[in-house]
């Protein structure tokens, strides 16, 4: 926060874990250093680094960043989405009523379960 504070000094900053500071520039920061804190705390590896900021109270850009697997995605209103720098492809949805984003926080029933893996630990899907 503090490196962030000094380069953007003007700009507004939100911390999930208590930290504020308001902005005169209109961009608000909002950072979630341990995003996944259970995992974290359990010594599991699904936990991540997150920032967002918006602009005017729209969200203009977003970033994620998985120690454990060293993978960074990017993505933002005007800019696509990437991970480590090379773009995601982008999946149809024919209609975003009717998706779900699903995942099952502090499971650790789940993690132990026979056949379980990182990409059953949370699913996207279309009905």
């Amino acid at each position: 926060m503090a490196r962030l504070g000094s380069e953007r000094p003007v700009d507004g900053i939100v911390g999930e874990e208590g930290s504020e500071r308001e902005g005169t520039s209109g961009r608000t920061w909002v950072l979630d250093p341990v995003d996944g804190t259970f995992n974290f705390v359990q010594g599991l590896d699904w936990w991540c680094f997150a920032i967002a900021q918006t602009d005017g109270g729209v969200l203009t850009l977003g970033a994620v960043h998985h120690p454990h697997d060293d993978h960074t995605w990017v993505g933002g209103r005007d800019r696509p989405t990437t991970r480590d720098g090379v773009e995601v492809p982008r999946r149809a949805m024919s209609n975003p009523a009717t998706g779900s984003i699903t995942s099952w926080p502090e499971a650790r029933w789940m993690l132990s379960a026979p056949g379980s893996t990182p990409a059953s630990k949370g699913t996207v899907s279309t009905r």
